[in-house]
């Protein structure tokens, strides 16, 4: 086994796994947000939402772990090996962060996060539900 630094000297080998990036924020599967930004306020309850993530150079591998975690709903950590999103389906009004970092060996990347509020009005779920308003009255 040759060492690669050693036949290529000017060649610097990463010392750390590169950090991660928030790709894609999909609402209902319809409505994407990109170029994103760190927060979102989300004014109608999102049925699901999809949330796709990337560690540069590590795109393509078939096994890639890693870690994620939604405050306001996870306690803990979560492992996702060989899969480059996460989805939230039915999320109350509250406010959220997403956090996610990938796993190389003993090396952690620095995790990628963002923020979101959701923050349906009251009346919208009336309107949404006209045919149940109608019956109970």
């Amino acid at each position: 086994v040759m060492d690669l630094s050693a036949a290529w000297p000017g060649w610097k080998l990463p010392t750390a796994t590169p950090p991660t990036r928030i790709t894609q924020v999909t609402m209902d599967n319809e409505r994407t947000f990109f170029p994103l930004r760190s927060n979102y306020t989300f004014t109608r309850r999102p049925k699901t939402l999809r949330i796709q993530f990337a560690t540069p150079g590590f795109e393509y591998q078939t096994t890639h772990l890693h870690l994620v975690r939604l405050e306001g709903v996870d306690t803990s950590w979560h492992q996702l090996d060989g899969v480059s999103h996460m989805e939230y389906a039915n999320l109350a009004n509250g406010y959220y962060t997403f956090l996610v970092k990938r796993v190389a060996g003993r090396q952690q990347s620095s995790p990628a996060s963002i923020t979101f509020r959701v923050q349906e009005p009251w009346y919208t779920y009336l309107a949404d539900n006209w045919d149940y308003l109608v019956g109970s009255v």
